[in-house]
């Protein structure tokens, strides 16, 4: 039941992982793969990284919780909640990030694209 619950995970990570790409390399081939240098363009490639950094960090931290047998008696911290609590700091700022991503973008289409027409 373990190792079943680890590929569920590992699919899971790698469906967003796989998604995250596709579509940056949509809007790249959109755009002739060359990077705009708008705040919204620059904050959806900061995203991007940040999407694949906290997948990649989830499943360190799944995988260690579930394999890791801990650390020795005298260490005075264990591995898996560092790494946890990095994972849970880089997820907070990758919202934060999206969420300035996102409002970015609505910015951009107002001031850019509706006030143009």
């Amino acid at each position: 039941l373990e190792l079943h619950a680890c590929d569920a995970r590992l699919a899971r990570m790698c469906v967003v992982l796989g998604v995250t790409l596709v579509w940056t390399f949509k809007i790249l081939d959109y755009f002739d793969w060359e990077f705009n240098t708008d705040a919204h363009s620059i904050a959806g490639f900061v995203s991007v990284i940040l999407c694949l950094i906290v997948a990649l960090s989830g499943s360190l931290t799944a995988g260690m919780a579930q394999f890791y047998n801990g650390e020795k008696a005298w260490t005075p911290k264990e591995k898996v909640t560092k790494v946890g609590k990095f994972h849970k700091w880089a997820g907070y700022f990758m919202l934060f990030i999206g969420n300035a991503t996102a409002m970015l973008g609505i910015v951009h289409y107002y001031k850019d694209i509706v006030e143009d027409d």
